[in-house]
């Protein structure tokens, strides 16, 4: 009896641990003091999730299409 309770508890606690380990918002927030640091340093980090930043200088320019050149 005492097994069947053992094995029910730790598959319970496996389960919890590779959730939490798959969790998209679990890897944001473990990785958020790593980018606060880079942050106060200066060194803007770009967040894994794909999205850019509105400053980044990649991004193309919002007047696409339009016939004026940008200016150096």
């Amino acid at each position: 009896m005492t097994i069947y309770i053992l094995g029910g508890a730790t598959a319970i606690l496996l389960a919890l641990i590779l959730w939490r380990g798959l969790s998209p918002n679990f890897k944001r927030k473990s990785e958020h003091p790593k980018h606060q640091i880079l942050s106060n340093l200066g060194l803007d980090p770009q967040p894994d999730d794909g999205a850019k930043s509105p400053n980044s200088p990649n991004q193309p320019s919002a007047q696409k299409g339009t016939d004026e050149k940008p200016q150096p």
